[in-house]
């Protein structure tokens, strides 16, 4: 064993860079340790003591007729057993898998529920595309009262506008008693190991049209007091919708006073008086739609996919 170390300790050092390469190039880098004894045996059998290049290749030859440097190969590269692929797939079983193909792409307002249970709600598929976009004509027609859609009410003084979807917001908060039409219910998930009853939230539609996500603590259910709106710009309506609405005297009323208080500055909701202005036309739009103003369909729709039934 003494000699057995002195060799490999030579192999360390010196002699061991130029026998490097040939003993790589044979593969047994792994197995010089389990060569250590049979190399010493190989190199007295050969008649030769040093390490030399010529030494160690004799001694392997050695090695190798007495079946000694075979055996510790052998021991220290077992192959692993070959495992058989996985079976593929007959034809049938993908198709079985196969989803069913979407229902065809369609640009209109939904007519009923998603489901059956209350409140209702807009179909997911359409709601997604709503808040992803800004649809005033289509505020318009989904605050109807004749509309299935539930209606809630802002019941803290401020709330920051925020979109789930990404889409764009009306920069102007949502502020106490503004009228909401809600789209979509979104439970609170707790995770584990947190104890924290956190509300749920809706995402809801504005009549700016463009979404908002609310707490559920943050609105009730209904209002006795007079609704306030989210501010309606006159120019943001499709020319279709303007020249319905423009023909009613009270309509046109109002439009003319947001012209005057704005002076074509909205950031914002713009000054006071120009945010009660646009309220104010809302409040005109709504009274007299709700009592029987005629409105075409919308030329900017949505795009959605219905649900296949």
């Amino acid at each position: 064993m003494a000699i057995a170390v002195s060799i490999v300790g030579e192999a360390t050092r010196g002699p061991w860079l130029s026998v490097h390469a040939p003993v790589r190039r044979m593969g047994l880098i792994g197995v010089l340790p389990e060569l250590a004894p049979c190399l010493i045996k190989g190199l007295l059998m050969s008649g030769t003591g040093s390490v030399s290049l010529a030494g160690v290749l004799s001694g392997l030859s050695t090695l190798m007729l007495v079946g000694c440097a075979r055996h510790a190969v052998e021991a220290a590269d077992t192959p692993r057993p070959n495992r058989a692929p996985p079976a593929a797939s007959s034809h049938q079983e993908v198709q079985a898998k196969a989803e069913p193909r979407p229902s065809t792409p369609v640009r209109a307002l939904p007519q009923r529920c998603a489901d059956q249970a209350s409140p209702c709600y807009p179909p997911a598929e359409f709601v997604e595309e709503l808040c992803r976009g800004k649809y005033p004509a289509v505020a318009i027609l989904m605050f109807r009262k004749d509309q299935p859609w539930a209606h809630v009410y802002v019941k803290v003084n401020e709330v920051f506008p925020r979109n789930h979807f990404a889409g764009p917001v009306t920069h102007v908060p949502l502020a106490f008693s503004e009228e909401l039409v809600l789209l979509k219910h979104r439970p609170y998930l707790a995770r584990a190991g947190y104890d924290i009853d956190y509300p749920d939230s809706f995402d809801v539609l504005r009549m700016s049209g463009t979404c908002a996500v609310v707490a559920e603590d943050e609105i009730r259910d209904h209002w006795a007091g007079p609704s306030s709106y989210a501010p309606l710009v006159w120019t943001w309506l499709e020319p279709g919708f303007r020249q319905a609405l423009s023909g009613n005297d009270r309509i046109a009323t109002a439009r003319d006073k947001q012209e005057v208080s704005c002076a074509g500055r909205y950031i914002g909701g713009g000054s006071q008086d120009c945010q009660k202005a646009s309220v104010g036309l809302v409040k005109a739009i709504m009274t007299e739609v709700d009592a029987g103003l005629s409105l075409p369909s919308p030329q900017t729709l949505p795009e959605w996919v219905p649900r296949a039934d």
